[in-house]
Parts: C-alpha cells; sequence; structure tokens
C-alpha cells in the first residue's frame, strides 16, 4: 500500500470534523455504515463500492482526495463515483463519511490497476500490547449422557399450572334443515332517482292513417304507426321522443293543420289515447312535401301499464287523410323522480 502522509491524514481528520455537523443536523441514529468490497472499472473511471447503510449525500475520498458524481444505489447497498483523471495503478484507502459518529463512517483498502509480485516477507515486528479479552465463545456440545440415578422420592405436588390456549376450532358439521319462511316485511321506501327502463319502437306509418275533425281541446289523437309499451309505479317520470314522416296527395296541395306529439294510453281498459303535454300540444301544416316531424316530452304518470308512440289529431273541423308516409321511430325511459 502507498505510505500516506501525515500532512493527508490531517486533511482526512480536518474534513471529518468540518463535515460532521452538517450530517448530524436533523437525522436519527444512524446503522453502521459497511464497506464490504471495491472495485474499479477497467478503463479506472469509475470507482465501485457494495456494502450496507449507504446513504444519499455521503462524501467518498480516495487516499484523502475527494471523489465526485457520488450515486447510491436503491436500498443503500450500493455506491459509485468517478475516480480522478490519471490515477495510478496501487492500493489506496477508500474513507465514505456521513456523519460525526463511528456507525456513520467507513474506510476500505482497494487496489486499482495491475498489482506487482508479492515481495519478500520482513522480519517479524515486536509483539504488540495485550488486547482486551474477547467476547464469551459460544456453548460447546452437549456430552453423552450419564448412567441414569436412582428414582428419587416423589416431591410435593405443585401448583395447577395456567389454563392452555385455545385449540383450533373443529370442523364444520353438517347444515342443517331449512327454517320456515319468514313473514313478508313492509314495503320499503322508494329508491333514489334513477333509470328503471328503456324502450324503443319503429315501423312502418300505414298510408290509410287518418284523423277525423275535431276542433276539441283535448283533440282526439290516434297513434302513426306501431307502438311501445312501458309500466310504470306511482309517480314514476316517463322522457321520450319520436319523429315521423307524414305527407298527403291532395291536389292543388292544400295545406292542412294537425295536432302532433308523444302520447299513451291504458292498455288495461283502453280508454283515450292522450297527449303528454296535454293542451300544450304542437301544430304542423300537412303537404304533399313529406316532412319528418319530431316530438319530445316528459310526463309523471300514475301506477299502471302503457302504450306509448307518435300521435296526430286533426286541429281543424276538417279530416286529414295521411296517405304518403314512412316509417316512425322512437325511445321512451321511465325514471324515478
Amino acid at each position: 500500500m502507498r505510505e500516506k502522509s501525515p500532512q493527508l491524514i490531517a486533511m482526512v481528520a480536518m474534513f471529518v470534523l468540518t463535515a460532521s455537523p452538517l450530517f448530524a443536523q436533523g437525522k436519527a441514529p444512524a446503522s453502521q455504515v459497511i464497506i464490504s468490497a471495491a472495485a474499479a472499472d477497467p478503463t479506472q473511471t469509475t470507482l465501485f463500492l457494495a456494502g450496507e447503510n449507504f446513504e444519499p449525500g455521503a462524501a467518498v475520498y480516495l487516499a484523502g482526495i475527494p471523489l465526485g458524481n457520488v450515486v447510491v444505489g436503491s436500498g443503500g447497498q450500493t455506491l459509485t463515483a468517478s475516480l480522478p483523471a490519471g490515477v495510478l495503478p496501487g492500493s489506496y484507502r477508500v474513507f465514505v463519511i456521513q456523519g460525526n459518529g463511528k456507525p456513520q463512517n467507513a474506510t476500505f483498502d482497494v487496489t486499482l490497476g495491475a498489482t506487482g509480485p508479492e515481495g519478500v516477507a520482513g522480519p517479524p515486528g515486536p509483539p504488540g500490547p495485550q488486547g482486551d479479552p474477547g467476547p464469551q465463545g459460544e456453548t460447546g456440545a452437549t456430552g453423552p449422557q450419564g448412567p441414569r440415578g436412582e428414582v428419587g422420592a416423589t416431591g410435593a405436588r405443585g401448583p395447577q399450572g395456567e389454563t392452555g390456549a385455545t385449540g383450533d376450532p373443529g370442523p364444520m358439521g353438517p347444515q342443517g334443515p331449512a327454517g320456515a319462511t319468514g313473514a313478508t316485511g313492509e314495503q320499503g321506501p322508494q329508491g333514489v332517482a334513477g333509470i328503471v327502463s328503456i324502450a324503443g319502437w319503429g315501423g312502418v306509418i300505414p298510408n290509410t292513417l287518418s284523423t277525423p275533425a275535431d276542433i276539441t281541446v283535448e283533440g282526439n289523437f290516434v297513434f302513426a304507426g306501431p307502438t311501445t309499451t312501458i309500466t310504470t309505479l306511482e309517480n314514476q317520470r316517463v322522457t321520450g321522443a319520436a319523429e315521423a314522416p307524414l305527407a298527403h296527395t291532395l291536389a292543388m296541395n292544400p295545406a292542412r293543420l294537425f295536432r302532433y306529439g308523444l302520447c299513451f294510453q291504458a292498455v288495461d281498459g283502453g280508454g283515450p289515447v292522450t297527449n303528454f303535454a296535454g293542451g300544450e300540444y304542437s301544430v304542423g301544416e300537412l303537404n304533399n312535401f313529406r316532412t319528418s316531424w319530431t316530438a319530445a316530452a316528459t310526463r309523471v304518470f300514475e301506477a299502471g301499464t302503457w302504450n306509448v308512440g307518435f300521435c296526430v289529431a286533426s286541429a281543424v273541423n276538417l279530416r286529414i287523410d295521411y296517405t304518403d308516409n314512412n316509417r316512425v321511430n322512437g325511445w321512451v325511459m321511465v325514471t324515478n323522480q
């Protein structure tokens, strides 16, 4: 190993004393830093250390020379640092400094480059002072068992021991017979608002469709083409939309005023075809030019089962024949309010 000058050792000691407060501030007691292996890459540019408890911010010195680009690997078991340019082959002492206590610092001797042949052994040095006693050794192996002695007198009965720990549960027994069905409970409160069901419909509107003359407020509505069927509970909301292409083929193309919209009709017992919007219906002008009429509406229903579809009615005291039609399409959705 290269000899380290007293000035070099003094520099390292001064760095330790100067850097120690920086490592000590705000840190809990650290674990012992250990260097178990050290080596350099073939180009002598990077130093690799393996060990335990390396921390980010560690300072690394090679024979008193600070090394840059210090990187601590995940888990604190590896550390790399850049070697100074032109470092010569030989043996050096590596210092890792992380604080002002012995557990936070470590040294390790490393050989860089080729190693020459081992020299002739020098004369033995004088005996050193006796060291402190080492720790107690491990207990030796148990010796062979001696001969059995005579049976002694029965001793007094000892106190009752503590209750032992509860054993593991036993296996599950066979399932018993099913009990009788309990009485039906009361109906719970209505759930939160949400979609209950969605239905759609579509199909050809016959060219034989007609509506009678009508000037009443509620109108004599009839469904234009196919419908769909929905079921509602009390106070559920029904929302939907539909479109229907309609026209007539009268000569001279006279305009015919008609009402249109979304309508419903009770399935059980029939009843009138009723516009969702009541008296707030829309009025269109029917002519020879086929036009797609669109209706959209929403309404709160009572409990029941209903036919829902696109509907039309005369808006004046005149029968209207819808003789040039196409396909109706629509959808309807039931929700809790």
